[in-house]
């Protein structure tokens, strides 16, 4: 009886970290903190691949990579994306100016600007706490995407996202935030997490900056015409009750590692532990099948 006890007692504890959590402000404490993780994410980076494609949003939705522009869509008529302008100021993607510094939302106030590379040139956010404020006029799931303009990776079998991000939700764990690529023009759209290596969980503040990475090369690699689309959306585990917080994007760079195709054995295991074997390298006739406990160990590209 104690054993089931405990079974049900563990059973409510699982329910209630997954049920629905209320908004909450995020502390000045917990801001440094957020500030403090990404100097260590940004210290740890790995360099050195050729870039590919590059997007700094100096040029707000314009973009400056010379293949056109940053295109935006949303369920509230274009008052979600905003191009976050030196000095912090906002601007809608048709120019108007919000007259805020962001995020901008009542339960954002300690938040700060996004801590990216390239912060004092401009920076996109997914504004949805200001959008919903104040919450006493009534509150709004929100949904909306942030496309890039045609990419041509036609001579690059390895295509790798980057990008500094920066994000808080509620009010379930599960992270809202996607990245979608397409290579038929939008017809068909593959999906990955976008929340890096952030341990899902609301009302949690990200690294400030969460440097993120992405291979994408299953979706573009070879392609002419592909587009990266960073998506907010109701997160399908719920389907709904996404409305407040944000989510900064800046630097976002498109980079391809060198192709390696030789393949390496380099460790084979027997699976025998009754026996000492002498030798590093076993005959094909006398291998072990997998079925029995053969084990193949340390495969190298």
């Amino acid at each position: 009886m104690r054993l089931l006890f405990t079974f049900f007692i563990s059973i409510i504890g699982v329910s209630i970290s997954f049920a629905q959590q209320t908004l909450l402000p995020v502390s000045l404490a917990e801001a440094e903190q957020a500030k403090h993780a990404g100097q260590l994410a940004r210290s740890t980076q790995r360099g050195g691949s050729s870039i590919l494609f590059s997007e700094d949003f100096s040029n707000g939705f314009d973009g400056i990579n010379g293949n056109g522009a940053w295109t935006t869509s949303d369920n509230a008529n274009d008052s979600l994306w905003v191009y976050v302008a030196p000095g912090n100021t906002g601007y809608y993607s048709n120019g108007d100016a919000t007259g805020v510094s962001h995020p901008g939302g009542e339960f954002s106030t300690n938040i700060g600007p996004l801590e990216s590379g390239t912060p004092e040139n401009g920076w996109m956010i997914f504004d949805c706490d200001y959008f919903n404020t104040p919450i006493a006029t009534g509150v709004q799931d929100t949904d909306g995407s942030l496309t890039s303009p045609l990419i041509d990776f036609s001579n690059d079998g390895s295509v790798i996202l980057n990008w500094d991000q920066y994000f808080r939700y509620c009010c379930y764990p599960y992270a809202p935030i996607y990245v979608d690529v397409t290579n038929d023009a939008g017809v068909t759209w593959t999906t990955f997490d976008g929340h890096g290596s952030f341990i899902e969980a609301a009302n949690t503040q990200s690294a400030n900056p969460l440097p993120s990475t992405l291979d994408i090369s299953c979706v573009a690699a070879y392609s002419d015409s592909v587009q990266i689309r960073f998506t907010y959306t109701q997160a399908p585990e719920t389907g709904a009750a996404y409305s407040h917080y944000y989510w900064g994007i800046d630097d976002v760079v498109v980079s391809s590692n060198d192709n390696a195709d030789d393949l390496a054995m380099v460790q084979l295991t027997n699976g025998d532990v009754f026996n000492v074997w002498e030798y590093r390298v076993t005959p094909m006739e006398q291998a072990i099948p997998a079925a029995e406990g053969g084990v193949l160990a340390g495969v190298l590209y």
